[in-house]
This record gives structure tokens, sequence and C-alpha cells, in this order.
């Protein structure tokens, strides 16, 4: 398992998405509980590269940017997919 830190501009980002659609609660937190799953039990085999440093996991209706440094993953941003 790895351990993940969640920065507060990752965390900004989600309270934003919720706030901003909260029609979707339901499919936001299926999608946060899917991405978080996916970063502590493999982030490299569950996501892309994005750019150098930066890797992203997909969980409509979220994509999640996040770092890992020292086999610790840092969300480092949340943004609306669709």
């Amino acid at each position: 398992m790895f351990p993940v830190n969640w920065k507060p501009l990752a965390v900004d980002g989600l309270a934003w998405v919720c706030v901003k659609h909260p029609d979707r609660w339901a499919d936001i937190d299926v999608a946060e509980h899917d991405i978080s799953y996916r970063l502590q039990k493999d982030p490299r085999r569950y996501s892309h590269e994005s750019s150098e440093g930066f890797r992203r996991i997909i969980s409509s209706p979220l994509v999640v940017c996040f770092s890992i440094h020292e086999e610790v993953v840092y969300v480092e941003g949340v943004a609306w997919l669709e």
C-alpha cells in the first residue's frame, strides 16, 4: 500500500467540485473512492503520465493529478472531467 498525501490545493479542488455540482455528489463520492483505492493500491499501474513527474488518474467525473516521491503519493489537484 502506498501512503497518500492530499495537498491543500487538491482538497480545495475537490471541495470546489462538490460545491459546483451538488446534484452529482453520489458520482463524485464513487469516483473519489475509486481514485483513492487506485492511488493506495498501485498508482503507477492505474495512471498515465501527464507531464514530467506528474501522473493522472481518471474516474468519471473526476481527474486527479499527482506525483510520487519516495513511494509516497502526493495528490496535487482535482478537476471536473465532464
